[in-house]
């Protein structure tokens, strides 16, 4: 996947780590990249929220997916990526001068930030911020893995075993969410007879993510424990992928909008 500077984003969808679309805009313009209510030919990602579209309810896509989905068909270089994928690229990439900066259709607060700290351990890319400013505060931890691309039968492998943390995240805190997906990465166009063709999904990435609401000393300490166990497991699969490891109070944005999500 290609990073953020130079790339038009389209949004579509409910966000779910994001109060607005006009926040997550602004996460990308702070890094160079351009923003886009509309679905042109000027976009190089479509970003599907997390919550989804409302017309998933109704068994159907949304029209702006269906309509990038048409035109990876017809071979244009657009590419599908879910919420989770932008966080993964947001967080890897790094504020630019403001002279360096994208555009947006409208203005939006900038959201505060913590130091994160960043390291390459292979193929796996990791980031970390166990960041306390007021530790007697309700905290959160958020684990977002991010493999790299795979065949369906060791994503569904991985999968499993994210699910399986789910004990685990109940015993860190009352309030938690596990959440995992399949995400393919690959298109190809098989032909049929009579017909432009249909998507061929060929390789997957898992995407993960674990939030808990850590209400004490001991759970803050567990999380921690918790999070090295999750890095060990992920660098002995040897896929590499992105990591990213969190505690946050509600001094920063993510944080806060996790800690009202859970309902502290």
């Amino acid at each position: 996947m290609s990073g953020v500077a130079g790339y038009t984003f389209c949004i579509t969808g409910k966000l779910e780590n994001f109060a607005t679309k006009a926040e997550a805009q602004q996460e990308i313009i702070l890094r160079g990249g351009n923003a886009s209510k509309s679905l042109t030919a000027a976009c190089d990602f479509l970003v599907l929220g997390a919550t989804g579209n409302e017309n998933y309810a109704f068994g159907t896509k949304g029209t702006k997916q269906v309509l990038a989905e048409q035109w990876i068909r017809q071979g244009r270089a657009i590419k599908i990526i879910t919420e989770n994928q932008l966080i993964a690229l947001i967080e890897a990439a790094a504020e630019v001068p403001a002279s360096d900066r994208g555009q947006m259709d409208s203005p939006a607060a900038a959201p505060r930030h913590s130091a994160i700290t960043r390291e390459r351990i292979g193929d796996l890319e990791c980031s970390w911020c166990f960041d306390e400013p007021r530790p007697e505060a309700q905290q959160i931890l958020r684990i977002t893995y991010e493999s790299a691309p795979t065949s369906m039968d060791v994503a569904q492998e991985i999968r499993t075993v994210f699910q399986g943390l789910k004990s685990e995240a109940k015993w860190l805190g009352p309030r938690n969410t596990v959440r995992t997906e399949l995400v393919p990465v690959g298109w190809s166009v098989q032909p049929e007879e009579g017909s432009e063709g249909v998507l061929d999904e060929e390789q997957f990435v898992v995407c993960a993510r674990i939030v808990c609401l850590l209400q004490n000393e001991p759970a803050k300490a567990a999380a921690r424990e918790v999070a090295q166990e999750i890095r060990r497991g992920i660098l002995g699969w040897g896929l590499g992928g992105r990591l990213s490891l969190r505690i946050w109070d509600a001094a920063y944005r993510y944080g806060r909008f996790w800690l009202n999500k859970l309902g502290r």
